[in-house]
């Protein structure tokens, strides 16, 4: 039973292989030279040159967050606008009047799908998580 507990604990701690592989270009030996040279071209001031090392990704990763803000909102609009439609003439064929929803409901969707992805690659390639 002692066996099984020290079993337990080993599958439940973290090694080097849990951890996320930096890549070069985020590793402190590149970092640490680009900081030390902004902070100085600064005068010391640490939210300018913070901003000056994330702002190559960090404004695409913001703008990336706005595209997914807006396809999340617009969906569940656009799903709306058809489930009118279709209630609206429960008899009748509205294929022209609600194709239109449904490619717009499929653009939101893929929106979605990469402004997500993509802002959470460019937040954390700017160390926001």
């Amino acid at each position: 039973n002692a066996h099984q507990t020290n079993t337990a604990l080993d599958e439940q701690i973290l090694t080097l292989n849990d951890l996320y592989a930096a890549p070069k270009s985020m590793q402190v030996s590149k970092l640490r030279p680009d900081f030390d040279k902004l902070y100085s071209d600064h005068n010391s001031k640490l939210v300018p040159t913070l901003w000056k090392l994330a702002r190559p990704s960090f404004v695409p990763a913001g703008f990336c967050q706005l595209i997914t803000v807006i396809a999340q909102v617009s969906s569940p609009l656009f799903v709306w606008q058809l489930l009118s439609i279709l209630e609206a003439n429960p008899n009748s064929n509205v294929f022209k009047e609600g194709i239109p929803f449904v490619f717009l409901i499929l653009i939101a969707d893929m929106a979605n799908a990469f402004g997500t992805h993509r802002q959470r690659f460019l937040a954390m390639k700017s160390g926001v998580t």
